[in-house]
C-alpha cells in the first residue's frame, strides 16, 4: 500500500471537473488508500456527497482555489481548509491585505535554510536581522503548537514551516504564516 512506503504525512490532490474525478476516486481515498489523511480538490468545488463521504471516514477536504467567490462556496460547504491560490496578482482578493511581509529561511527544521515569504509576525520580526538560515531546534525542544495531520495531532517545533489549519492550536505569533507571490502587490 502507498501509505506503508511514505515516510512523511501525504494527501491526494484532485481536480473534481468531468471525466477528471469520479465517485469512484473518492472510494478509493477512502477504502484503497486506507483512508488518506487529507483531499485537496482544485478548481472545481466537489459534490457535497463526496465532502461528506470523505469526512465521514475521518478526511480532511481542504479546496484550493483563486476565486474569493469559490472560496465562499466552500465555506458553505463545510470543507476544512481552503488554501488560497493565484498567479501573480489574481490572487490580492483571497490572500487578504497583509501589511508587512517579508522573506525569511527561519522556518524549517522539516527543510532547513529554504527561503520563504511570510507574514512578519512577533517570531519573524524577532529574528529578523538573524533569518538567512534556519536555527537550530532548542535544547530542550521546545514546541509553538499543535496540528491535526489527518487522525493525528502533530506537536509543532518551535521554527516549524507546517502552515496552520482550522485545527491549529498554539501561539501563531510563533507560526509559519506563509504568504503567497500576489500578497502585498
Amino acid at each position: 500500500m502507498l501509505h506503508t512506503r511514505l515516510t512523511t504525512a501525504y494527501g491526494v490532490e484532485t481536480i473534481a471537473f468531468g471525466p477528471l474525478t469520479v465517485p469512484e476516486h473518492i472510494e478509493i481515498c477512502i477504502v484503497v488508500v486506507e483512508k488518506i489523511p487529507v483531499a485537496v480538490f482544485f478548481r472545481h468545488l466537489p459534490p457535497a456527497a463526496w465532502i461528506q463521504s470523505l469526512k465521514t471516514a475521518e478526511v480532511k477536504v481542504w479546496f484550493q482555489t483563486g476565486s474569493a467567490e469559490q472560496a465562499r462556496e466552500a465555506v458553505c460547504s463545510r470543507v476544512d481548509a481552503i488554501v488560497a491560490q493565484g498567479g501573480i496578482a489574481d490572487g490580492c482578493p483571497l490572500a487578504a491585505a497583509a501589511s508587512d511581509i517579508s522573506r525569511t529561511c527561519l522556518f524549517g527544521p522539516e527543510w532547513p535554510d529554504a527561503p520563504m515569504r511570510v507574514v512578519r509576525n512577533r517570531v519573524a520580526e524577532e529574528w529578523a536581522s538573524r533569518d538567512a538560515r534556519t536555527p537550530p531546534p532548542p535544547n530542550p525542544p521546545e514546541f509553538i503548537g499543535s496540528a491535526g495531520l489527518g487522525p493525528n495531532d502533530c506537536r509543532m517545533p518551535k521554527f516549524s514551516a507546517i502552515l496552520p489549519a482550522p485545527e491549529t492550536a498554539g501561539d501563531f505569533e510563533e507560526m509559519c504564516l506563509a504568504a503567497g507571490e500576489s500578497v502585498n502587490l
